[in-house]
């Protein structure tokens, strides 16, 4: 496991999701440089922010180590990760609107959060 490859990992995944260096520094509380720097194997991550990155880019981090393939885990629905990547932002906002309606119809009468509530 080198800069290079945790680097190339981070410059695919960022491009993948249509981030730009200084979009992912500030989700990740470093400097726009510090992501320059990664992609370029110049840095590695520290252990905190390298974990930021694999949850802010939605990937496993053995992803990001080099040591697997596979952007998702190994949950099955490795197929519809695939097609929701491929959507445009409007389109995953109703996908998450969906699903918190059915979480809502599974819910016993009384247990409605009125924040979840729309």
């Amino acid at each position: 496991m080198t800069g290079a490859i945790i680097g190339g990992r981070i410059k695919e995944v960022r491009k993948m999701r249509k981030l730009t260096q200084s979009e992912l520094a500030k989700m990740i509380e470093v400097h726009r440089n510090t992501v320059t720097d990664y992609e370029l194997g110049v840095m590695v991550p520290s252990v905190r922010t390298f974990a930021k990155l694999a949850y802010t880019l939605k990937v496993p981090a053995d992803y990001l180590m080099g040591l697997t393939e596979s952007t998702h885990e190994k949950t099955g629905l490795n197929p519809l990760f695939d097609k929701i990547e491929k959507m445009s932002p409007r389109d995953i906002d109703l996908i998450e609107d969906f699903t918190d309606m059915l979480k809502r119809r599974r819910m016993p009468k009384g247990d409605h959060d009125e924040s979840t509530i729309n």
